[in-house]
């Protein structure tokens, strides 16, 4: 594979994340119903995206596996931090703390 086919596939899936990402955003819901107790915001996550520079809302997932599922992206294809720790598919995510998304980059012999 040639450099240039390497940065326009890296450019691709940059678009396809961003737009899965716009995809996925989901606006306010209002309640019609009235009173405090009736009231219910869903929980959000911040998940912010190290390739892009995109930071955006997505509805609380628990654990690392769903919001990655949500996000149709591979788990072994990124890394996923929360605060200053690296999380495993199985871990579950603080709704209080940003996400944040890395590509996983491999070197090798040339």
């Amino acid at each position: 594979m040639c450099a240039g086919n390497k940065y326009e596939i890296e450019a691709i899936r940059a678009h396809v994340w961003t737009e899965g990402l716009r995809l996925k955003m989901t606006e306010p819901q209002t309640d019609n119903r009235q009173g405090d107790e009736n009231e219910r915001e869903e929980k959000t996550i911040s998940v912010f995206n190290a390739q892009t520079g995109l930071r955006l809302r997505f509805p609380f997932r628990r654990k690392v596996h769903r919001l990655l599922k949500d996000l149709k992206l591979d788990p072994e294809t990124v890394l996923v931090i929360q605060g200053d720790q690296l999380l495993t598919q199985d871990e579950d995510l603080s709704p209080e703390m940003e996400v944040e998304i890395r590509p996983v980059i491999s070197g090798g012999a040339s």
